[in-house]
């Protein structure tokens, strides 16, 4: 749609009144008002926007007519437009308008937006001074455990780093192949590195991946750094979990999901943190040291195969 209209060539299909091109009702659903208004205008900026392109030159009655804004109206928001740089007016009896190239209206919207996102960041960044210089965000004492539950979006992912980044002495994570390598190579690359830096300790358990180049090399760059170790099982783990400091512990609800996609639950309880520390040593000193890239191309394989009814013997 957006190349469409950037490129000069939407039409409203030869018709001369854009209200009843779309059989009089739903005009505010129509894919160029939408793209507009989620540039920055109003519906009915929008409206007499792409109704004065479509026209051409045009008096406000006109637009009025095509647009089915009441015409005290059209002038006011053509008034806004002007200002925005998205309409010309002629100097003449009556007044006449013409819109600018769709190209560089959405070129004038864009550079208004990055401004407002600008502004806005600048304004969250001394907010978030302010609270920090208050002292409003406490965190949770050691002595009062919590459990939260935090939904499946990205809010799980950023607690996730914030974890990471807090931690000064250790991170024990269970986890499957592919939350690793996107882990590893896209969403925590900085975190790690910083805490591998701190000289926190980082042992990881994750599921055998099936043998290739990207997976060895992977592993290797883990590797390198003494103070980050990684073991093996041979399938994804039926518990997903991330142990901070032993202070803080996150369990995934569904173990078989990417990063974003499954509840979290998190907690400071001791009581939970030692028994998930007990299990993950447990499995620290049964788990492998090399990947079982037998087990998971059987994997691979097993979930190629079609289903049906087993076979007799």
């Amino acid at each position: 749609m957006l190349s469409a209209l950037t490129g000069e060539k939407f039409k409203l299909n030869g018709c001369n009144d854009f209200y009843g091109c779309f059989g009089g009702y739903g005009v505010e659903q129509q894919p160029e008002v939408l793209m507009f208004t989620r540039l920055g205008l109003t519906s009915a900026q929008a409206r007499i926007f792409v109704v004065l392109y479509q026209s051409g030159l045009s008096t406000a009655k006109a637009i009025s007519k095509n647009s089915r804004i009441a015409r005290s109206d059209v002038y006011r928001v053509m008034a806004t437009l002007e200002k925005l740089g998205l309409v010309e007016k002629t100097v003449s009896a009556p007044s006449k308008f013409k819109a600018i190239p769709v190209r560089d209206a959405i070129s004038i919207l864009m550079e208004h937006r990055r401004e407002e996102t600008s502004e806005l960041q600048a304004t969250a960044r001394e907010i978030l001074k302010r609270f920090k210089k208050s002292g409003t965000e406490k965190p949770l004492k050691e002595d009062e455990p919590q459990f939260v539950l935090v939904p499946q979006n990205r809010t799980g992912v950023n607690r996730i780093r914030n974890a990471i980044e807090k931690s000064q002495k250790s991170l024990d994570v269970l986890l499957s192949w592919k939350r690793f390598s996107n882990g590893i190579n896209n969403v925590f690359t900085e975190s790690f590195e910083r805490a591998r830096a701190r000289n926190v300790r980082v042992r990881f358990i994750v599921e055998s991946p099936p043998r290739g180049k990207a997976e060895e090399n992977l592993i290797k760059s883990v590797r390198k750094s003494p103070m980050c170790q990684i073991r093996f099982v041979p399938k994804c783990p039926d518990t997903i979990l991330g142990i901070y400091d032993k202070k803080e512990i996150s369990l995934v609800v569904n173990p078989t999901t990417n990063l974003p996609d499954s509840p979290e639950l998190w907690s400071n309880s001791q009581s939970l943190i030692t028994i998930a520390q007990d299990y993950f040593d447990i499995l620290w000193i049964t788990s492998m040291e090399t990947p079982n890239h037998e087990a998971a191309m059987e994997k691979v394989e097993n979930s190629s195969k079609p289903s049906g009814l087993p076979q007799l013997a």
